[in-house]
């Protein structure tokens, strides 16, 4: 997981870049996912302020498909906890 506020994707970059080139050519899937996060209250303050942040995923993942449902890739869907499945056997399986 790699993470940075709105003021630091600049660097939030170069560290995907430098964890992509440690990753080289092996299969991989990459998520971004924006958040906002609640700051510190301040008292007296009607609306909660919040910051933005940019959380990245990389997953690097075997070449090889699966033995039990060989039909079936992960992607960065199912890295990220949704499935997709043909019927319930295959969403039991997984």
């Amino acid at each position: 997981l790699l993470s940075a506020s709105d003021q630091d994707l600049d660097l939030l970059g170069k560290a995907l870049a430098a964890t992509l080139d440690a990753v080289g050519d092996a299969p991989h899937n990459i998520g971004f996912l924006n958040r906002l996060q609640p700051m510190e209250e301040d008292e007296g303050e009607g609306e909660e302020p919040s910051q933005k942040y940019t959380d990245v995923y990389v997953f690097a993942r075997s070449k090889e498909r699966s033995a039990v449902l060989p039909s079936l890739k992960l992607g960065i869907s199912e890295m990220m906890g949704v499935f997709h499945a043909q019927s319930d056997h295959e969403l039991q399986v997984l």
